[in-house]
């Protein structure tokens, strides 16, 4: 499992635990089925939960390894067979309450008011705030 530079995994859960906070009722009885993390369709593994929201990403979707994909009822054909999917109105709004299942931290964004500016990337610049978990860099 790979890790997250910014967030906690508070993973795994169940995939009734998902359906749950989606507001879902399974059909089956998913309780032991867990899934230790939520990844886009190219980087999943067979212990992850996917999402699969525009055609643009068909071929990912095509060939994911996930376990688990949340779509729309109009994309699910392009998931492989041994997918679980989990047909949802708004994919990106379920997606973020699952993200948050797994990392709450990424949730919110409280403002430290004491962070300096770096002026060497930003000149002229003073009104900039940075939140919590903000990656200055290169490019």
């Amino acid at each position: 499992m790979s890790k997250n530079p910014f967030f906690i995994n508070k993973g795994p859960f169940s995939l009734e635990d998902i359906f749950n906070e989606c507001g879902l009722t399974p059909k089956v009885d998913y309780k032991k089925i867990i899934v230790s993390d939520v990844k886009s369709l190219n980087e999943t593994t067979e212990e992850d939960l996917t999402f699969f929201h525009s055609i643009k990403y068909k071929n990912y979707a095509q060939s994911t390894k996930a376990k688990i994909c949340i779509t729309s009822d109009k994309l699910k054909m392009h998931l492989p067979k041994q997918c679980i999917i989990i047909a949802v109105e708004n994919v990106l709004l379920a997606v973020a309450k699952i993200t948050k299942l797994f990392y709450p931290d990424s949730v919110a964004d409280n403002f430290d008011n004491n962070l300096k500016t770096p002026e060497v990337i930003f000149k002229n610049k003073k009104d900039i705030i940075f939140g919590r978990n903000v990656l200055i860099g290169v490019n």
